[in-house]
C-alpha cells in the first residue's frame, strides 16, 4: 500500500466511531493487478441510514479512493454475520491485514467464527440466476456480453463455495476457479475464463471494451456453470453428513 494511502488512513483512524480498518482482497494477498481494486473494511458504531451515507462519502474522499472500494459496516451488522459464519467475514480471518482495531473485538471475533452455515441457499440462489439466464436464450434482444458478465461472477462464486466445502477456503479471482476445474476434471483452462471474467471487468467499469459476446459462448459457459453446481450440491451434502 503506497504511503500517501497510508497517511490518509490516519485521518479515519481518527475518527471517534470507526471501530475497525482492515485491508483485504488481491492487495492483502500480494496478487494484485492492473484491474485490482484497494479493498477496504471499515467498521464503525451503529447509526442511521443517512449518517452511514455521509461517513461512506467521506472516507472514499479522505483516502481519494471510489466509494466502491470501501466496504463499511455497522457494528450490529457485523455482529450478525458473525452468527451466520459470513463468508465475508471468513475472507477477512484467512487473508485480511488488520490496519487499526480500537478495541481489539474484530479479532477475538475472528478468532471463534463459525462455520458458514447458509450454503446450501446460496447455491439454490445461483441455481435460480442460471436458469434466468437460460431463458434469456429465447429473447432476441438478449444482451449476450452483459450474461456472461453474470456467468462469470456465478462460476467465480461457486468455486469459492466449493473450496469452503473442501475446507480450503480460496477468494483469489483465478485461483480457486483453477483449483475447481483441475480439481473436478472441468475442461477449460485459464486463458478460456479469462476471457469469460473480461466480461465481468468491462461491466464493472475495470476495462473500456470486450469482444462482441457470442450465443454459443453462452451456452458453453451455461453448462460449465451447471456441472460446477452439482459438484457443489454433491460437495454440500458430504459437508452437511459429516459436520452432522
Amino acid at each position: 500500500m503506497n504511503k500517501s494511502l497510508l497517511d490518509s488512513i490516519s485521518k479515519v483512524k481518527d475518527e471517534k466511531n470507526v471501530e475497525e480498518i482492515y485491508l483485504f482482497g488481491s492487495v492483502a494477498r500480494g496478487d494484485e493487478d492492473e484491474y485490482s481494486d484497494i479493498d477496504i473494511l471499515i467498521v464503525i458504531d451503529d447509526c442511521t441510514e443517512d449518517e452511514y451515507i455521509d461517513w461512506k462519502n467521506k472516507f472514499s474522499n479522505y483516502l481519494n479512493i471510489p466509494v466502491s472500494w470501501i466496504s463499511l459496516y455497522r457494528h450490529s451488522k457485523i455482529l450478525r454475520m458473525y452468527e451466520s459464519g459470513s463468508y465475508f467475514l471468513w475472507h477477512i480471518k484467512k487473508e485480511g491485514k488488520i490496519i487499526y482495531s480500537r478495541s481489539n473485538e474484530m479479532p477475538s471475533l475472528l478468532l471463534t467464527l463459525p462455520r458458514y452455515n447458509n450454503t446450501e441457499n446460496d447455491l439454490e440462489e445461483y441455481s435460480e440466476i442460471l436458469s434466468d439466464i437460460k431463458c434469456e436464450l429465447n429473447d432476441e434482444y438478449i444482451c449476450v456480453e452483459y450474461e456472461l458478465a453474470v456467468l462469470a461472477s456465478l462460476v467465480r462464486n461457486t468455486c469459492i463455495a466449493i473450496s469452503y466445502l473442501d475446507e480450503r477456503l480460496d477468494f483469489g479471482r483465478n485461483s480457486a476457479v483453477m483449483y475447481c476445474f483441475s480439481k473436478y476434471k472441468i475442461n477449460i483452462n485459464l486463458k478460456e475464463y479469462k476471457e469469460l471474467y473480461q466480461y465481468r471487468l468491462y461491466h464493472t467499469n475495470k476495462i473500456e471494451c470486450v469482444p462482441k459476446g457470442k450465443v454459443e459462448q453462452l451456452k458453453k459457459w451455461i453448462e460449465i456453470e451447471n456441472d460446477l453446481l452439482k459438484v457443489a450440491k454433491g460437495r454440500c451434502k458430504n459437508y452437511d453428513e459429516k459436520n452432522m
